[in-house]
């Protein structure tokens, strides 16, 4: 039995070429956002799940000089990350909370606004992780001119003996348009390609 020598950077690769070699037939199928979110679901959840600590493949031990960079970035204000295009400034990115856990508005109602400095790489990258793997996704207009990703938002309170408590309170949610989730997604394969390329890798069908 083998394994990837690094998924981190044949992955990405492989997500990167499927796109570009889908992108014009399903443009003219109208696919594109479908494209988009089916690229998103393997090529950004799988990665951000095997970088996590405490993952059995334990990933960071063997390639700490890219775990090191891709802390570096995640760390960064999303809006000004190189995962935003600097050419398209300011972009439709937006961030919003709402205290309905149950969710039952519906996503037009939820009041957001352009994001700033505040909202982190990691946050952002979180919500649209959670809201892939949860199906929290949704749009507006037809064609569709905005995606919303929504995330259970989570109050962490440290009770008796030091134990640690997580509540739920409300949700929290990102919105861009296709073209600029679109932009997100290549950037993010990219940066996960240049920061784990190692000389060496096993291919993934």
């Amino acid at each position: 039995m083998t394994a990837y020598a690094n998924l981190f950077q044949d992955f990405p690769t492989r997500c990167r070429r499927l796109l570009k070699l889908m992108e014009d037939v399903c443009h003219a199928e109208r696919l594109d956002v479908t494209l988009l979110l089916s690229i998103a679901s393997t090529g950004l959840v799988i990665p951000s799940e095997r970088l996590q600590n405490g993952h059995p493949a334990d990933d960071g031990s063997k390639i700490p000089e890219g775990i090191k960079s891709h802390n570096k970035l995640m760390n960064q204000a999303f809006s000004s990350s190189p995962l935003v295009n600097s050419s398209n400034n300011p972009n439709s990115w937006r961030y919003g909370t709402h205290t309905d856990s149950n969710w039952k508005d519906a996503p037009d109602n939820w009041k957001s606004a352009p994001l700033t400095d505040t909202q982190k790489v990691q946050q952002v990258v979180s919500i649209i992780r959670n809201a892939l793997a949860h199906g929290n996704i949704y749009t507006k207009g037809s064609p569709i001119t905005e995606i919303v990703f929504a995330s259970k938002r989570m109050r962490h309170e440290t009770g008796c003996c030091g134990i640690k408590h997580a509540f739920e309170n409300g949700i929290q949610y990102v919105s861009a348009t296709p073209e600029d989730f679109s932009k997100f997604i290549k950037n993010w394969l990219d940066h996960l390609w240049m920061v784990f390329k190692t000389p060496g890798q096993a291919r993934m069908a």
